[in-house]
């Protein structure tokens, strides 16, 4: 529903959902949070927020594709190291 748009539909799914079972509910409440900002036009807001959230919480590493296949770039300067996840 909040993919589709229809965030006024996902607040009523919310409401219900959360009457039955409000524990399961509040496992989601960001995507209540984002289907009431959508629902207010404010959902640029949101994806803001989660972008930066991710861009912070991964910063210290990037997956790239080399000759010998994927790899696990630490750090964030184009000089860090390339190395192979290993296989723990």
């Amino acid at each position: 529903m909040i993919d589709a748009g229809e965030y006024r539909q996902a607040l009523r799914y919310f409401t219900i959902a959360s009457r039955y079972s409000p524990s399961v509910a509040i496992r989601f409440w960001y995507k209540i949070i984002q289907a009431l900002l959508g629902y207010l036009g404010l959902e640029s807001i949101f994806l803001t927020y989660r972008s930066v959230r991710r861009r912070l919480q991964h910063r210290e590493q990037c997956l790239a594709w080399g000759e010998g296949g994927p790899t696990v770039r630490r750090g964030t300067s184009d000089s860090a190291k390339v190395s192979r996840p290993s296989d723990g």
